[in-house]
């Protein structure tokens, strides 16, 4: 027992301090595939990155058949991007600008927990509707499958966050420190973080700001300047880490619970069951697309190009890079596309539509077919039909209010002391005190 929790603590200590080394969503050659083609899209396109690369070797075959210098052509095409330098910078500035606003942070901030609980409520009605499920497929001499959903996951769930917090502040802190996250997948989205700095200049094509790095004190100037302009999109990737460590420890916490109960519905013995828990624990890349996915979840940060659509998957991803790939205003008018996107499908899969997803196929199989897909998909269009249910019956009898009027003449109407975006707790009928 003291060997397998010193094997854990060491495992944990190693996630975390390579938390920064190797970004989590390129762990294996697969999501590395997918690493670099995300990545490629944030500079442009794949396309684009061929397109650059033949121009070069164009324009050095071109100075070689005439006789000029291969490498004068090369750099005075490599020049020609230095325009790149100019555009990140201003990319940088505009989208700290718009995260600026502190109320911004504050929604950001408890918009995430406030999900995070919402989904722990799912998963016990998923744990309830799995418990009903299994008891009806033994009824019929059916089996308990591999995936299944237990109560017990969304308080193993819990344990998991709660107990992250140390680790979750760590990774906030060194995201906030190094303007960058942990994860590829974030809010923040600029083809170039940290464009506004000395090793940034120093890199570009533009030799007037390559000889300025060279002094040291502008040199310093320009670093300071650079974190002093993006504090917002720091802040905003320091919450970011912080909740998404919380909910993948949350998540890790919530699969050896889940593979703890299968062995024992196999009929295993107790301490059987606590060696499969212990081994989820000590081998987290066996779970990492479920970890990975959870965080980015949460923080309605996951990859549109594997966007699910009510019964389908899309690849979003496409649409918003050509808007955002638009010259000049492309960027100005769609500077953030990923959350509210994703804040969109989340509001789709938890309404009726979202039992399109029933029939949505994984790994060549309908989701009806998988229970664990089926439990959670009936939690989700469940919960959130019957909360959205109750917040209108709520607001059409007057006990919830919305926002306030823009009109001056309804504003005049409304009753003394009205409120928006408020409970109404004595309202017509409420006993009179004696």
């Amino acid at each position: 027992g003291i060997q397998q929790q010193a094997k854990a603590a060491q495992t944990e200590i190693a996630r975390s301090l390579n938390a920064f080394n190797i970004p989590v969503s390129a762990r294996t050659p697969e999501l590395r595939t997918e690493f670099a083609d995300t990545l490629l899209g944030e500079s442009g396109s794949a396309a684009g990155a061929v397109k650059r690369a033949d121009g070069l070797l164009n324009a050095r075959a071109q100075a070689a058949a005439t006789g000029k210098n291969p490498n004068a052509a090369m750099n005075r095409y490599t020049q020609k991007g230095a325009g790149a330098v100019t555009m990140d910078a201003i990319n940088e500035v505009y989208v700290n600008g718009l995260l600026s606003w502190f109320p911004t942070h504050i929604k950001n901030f408890f918009a995430t927990p406030a999900f995070m609980v919402l989904r722990n409520v799912e998963e016990i009605f998923a744990g309830l509707t799995g418990t009903v499920d299994r008891g009806i497929r033994r009824a019929f001499g059916g089996e308990v499958a591999d995936q299944e959903v237990y109560i017990g996951q969304a308080f193993a769930r819990m344990y998991g966050q709660v107990h992250s917090l140390k680790e979750a502040l760590i990774i906030a802190g060194e995201a906030m420190k190094r303007g960058d996250s942990p994860d590829l997948m974030n809010k923040v989205e600029l083809s170039q973080h940290n464009a506004i700095s000395s090793e940034a200049f120093a890199n570009s094509k533009v030799q007037i700001l390559q000889r300025g790095m060279n002094n040291h004190h502008l040199a310093a100037s320009v670093d300071i300047l650079g974190k002093i302009i993006t504090l917002p999109g720091r802040a905003l990737m320091g919450a970011d880490s912080f909740w998404k460590v919380m909910s993948q420890r949350g998540e890790l916490a919530s699969e050896a619970y889940h593979n703890a109960a299968r062995a024992r519905q196999r009929g295993e013995s107790f301490e059987a069951a606590k060696d499969q828990a212990g081994l989820t624990f000590l081998d987290p890349r066996a779970s990492q697309d479920a970890i990975i996915g959870s965080g980015q979840m949460d923080t309605m940060t996951s990859d549109l190009s594997k966007a699910a659509l009510p019964g389908a998957e899309v690849d979003i991803r496409k649409v918003t890079r050509s808007l955002q790939n638009i010259p000049i205003i492309g960027k100005m008018l769609m500077p953030f596309t990923t959350a509210p996107t994703n804040t969109i499908l989340r509001y789709l899969e938890r309404t009726p539509l979202g039992l399109a997803n029933m029939f949505r196929r994984d790994d060549g199989e309908f989701a009806f077919k998988n229970p664990a897909a089926r439990q959670r998909i009936m939690a989700r269009v469940s919960l959130g039909t019957g909360v959205m249910y109750t917040m209108h019956n709520l607001a059409m009898e007057g006990h919830f209010t919305g926002a306030m009027p823009t009109d001056d003449a309804q504003r005049r109407k409304l009753p003394p002391k009205w409120q928006p975006y408020s409970f109404v707790m004595k309202a017509n009928g409420w006993p009179q005190d004696a």
